[in-house]
């Protein structure tokens, strides 16, 4: 879950998936009443999503990392890493660093066009 002042951003849902903006001023079921947007099926299901100057960042558990307008839910852009997800993504600086199930970390540089810094395996 990745929150600002006023939308809260979480990922879920079973069986289908779904990456949902909800107004943070209510209380009890918001899920509709609440609702700002939602994406399409293919956000993820265990990692969260990262925050950062009015973007959203999300990878799927299926590799599929995406950059969400924060404000309407519009896709800037998406690239398939290709591996397994279940770790959500950390900020540091300018750079989001994302790790899969098999041990590759990546590097991905914050903004509006995709920009794949460095990928490394673990060992």
């Amino acid at each position: 879950m990745a929150f600002n002042a006023d939308t809260v951003f979480a990922t879920g849902g079973y069986p289908q998936k779904g990456l949902l903006a909800i107004r943070a001023d209510g209380a009890g079921d918001v899920t509709r009443s609440h609702l700002r947007w939602k994406s399409d099926a293919k956000a993820g299901y265990v990692p969260s999503p990262l925050l950062h100057e009015g973007l959203l960042y999300a990878v799927s558990d299926t590799g599929l990392m995406r950059c969400y307008d924060a404000a309407g839910g519009q896709v800037v852009w998406e690239h398939a890493l290709k591996a397994p997800f279940y770790s959500s993504p950390v900020l540091v600086g300018d750079r989001i660093y994302v790790f899969d199930r098999k041990g590759k970390g990546y590097v991905v540089k914050t903004g509006r066009q995709f920009e794949l810094l460095g990928a490394s395996r673990l060992s």
